[in-house]
């Protein structure tokens, strides 16, 4: 059964007895646990730098009885810290991964407004990246939504699963 029609042709949203419909707030949800994924897995990478031109450090022996012992405690908050993802939200994060790709190729407004929040939510630049731009913030915001509205239709008319079957519901 047909839900409702946009106005902008971005698509239909069906309204499925098993409450299998992705609203924009499900696709912003599989985003940002893509980007978490992302950068559990891969980490950040930035531009190599030249190096120091500071000489090589050269260690006395009270650094080196005291060096074992604040790496082994530097090593295991680390490792307490990390975030692990599990293989659901793996997969979870690489059917996402394609989203922009596939449905926001006919908006590259829409899909270069998706990436620069996507590059900039974790450290809450997207403020500062979008005074860099010089456009107006509800500007970028409606934007946003459009975007993220496209992609949920998207995966409304190819009936995507919200959920991924595991192994276990398979017959």
């Amino acid at each position: 059964m047909i839900k409702s029609v946009f106005k902008d042709g971005t698509g239909i949203i069906y309204d499925d007895a098993d409450g299998n419909v992705w609203t924009a707030e499900l696709v912003k949800k599989e985003l940002n646990l893509m980007v978490k994924v992302v950068r559990a897995t891969t980490g950040t990478t930035l531009p190599a730098g030249y190096g120091s031109n500071m000489p090589d450090y050269i260690p006395d022996f009270s650094d080196l009885v005291t060096r074992d012992q604040d790496e082994e405690k530097m090593l295991l908050d680390e490792a307490q810290n990390r975030y692990t993802p599990t293989t659901i939200e793996i997969s979870r994060a690489n059917r996402s991964l394609a989203w922009q790709s596939q449905y926001l190729n006919k908006h590259p407004r829409r899909a270069g407004i998706l990436k620069m929040w996507l590059k900039n939510q974790k450290r809450g630049a997207f403020k500062r990246a979008i005074e860099r731009k010089g456009q107006s913030e509800r500007t970028v915001y409606r934007r946003l939504d459009q975007s993220v509205q496209t992609i949920a239709n998207g995966l409304n008319i190819d009936r995507v699963p919200v959920k991924i079957p595991h192994i276990g519901d398979l017959k």
